[in-house]
C-alpha cells in the first residue's frame, strides 16, 4: 500500500493508467486507471494477463521511478517481473503505462 505522506512526501497528486493485453484475445486491451484517494491510491497493483502468471505491475514502483528523477510525466512499457524471470516474452507479458505527478510547492 502506498502512503503519500510516508513514501512520497513531496508529491501532491499522482494519476495515470496501466494497459494490459488479454492473453487469449490480443485486441482486448484492459486499461486500469489509478489516482490519488486521500493518502493512498484507488488501486495498488495490476495483474499480468499471461495465462497462469501470478505477476503484478506495482504502481508504487512506477511512482518511485518518477519520484527519484523528479519527473512530472513518464510513459512507456514495463515487463512483468514474473514473466521476465521465467524468460517469457510477448504482448501479454508487458504493460503500457502513463503517469502524471504534481509536486508540492
Amino acid at each position: 500500500m502506498i502512503s503519500f505522506s510516508r513514501d512520497f512526501p513531496e508529491i501532491e497528486d499522482a494519476e495515470g493508467y496501466i494497459e494490459v493485453r488479454d492473453y487469449f484475445d490480443p485486441k482486448n486491451i484492459k486499461k486500469k486507471y489509478f489516482y490519488r484517494v486521500g493518502d493512498g491510491l484507488n488501486i495498488n497493483f495490476v495483474n499480468c494477463e499471461y495465462v497462469d502468471c501470478d505477476g503484478v505491475y506495482s504502481i508504487k514502483h512506477l511512482i518511485s521511478a518518477a519520484y527519484r528523477g523528479k519527473a512530472v510525466h513518464i510513459e512507456g512499457y514495463m515487463p512483468c517481473p514474473v514473466c521476465q524471470g521465467q524468460g517469457r516474452q510477448g504482448y501479454s507479458c508487458e504493460a503500457k503505462f502513463s503517469l502524471d505527478i504534481v509536486y508540492k510547492g
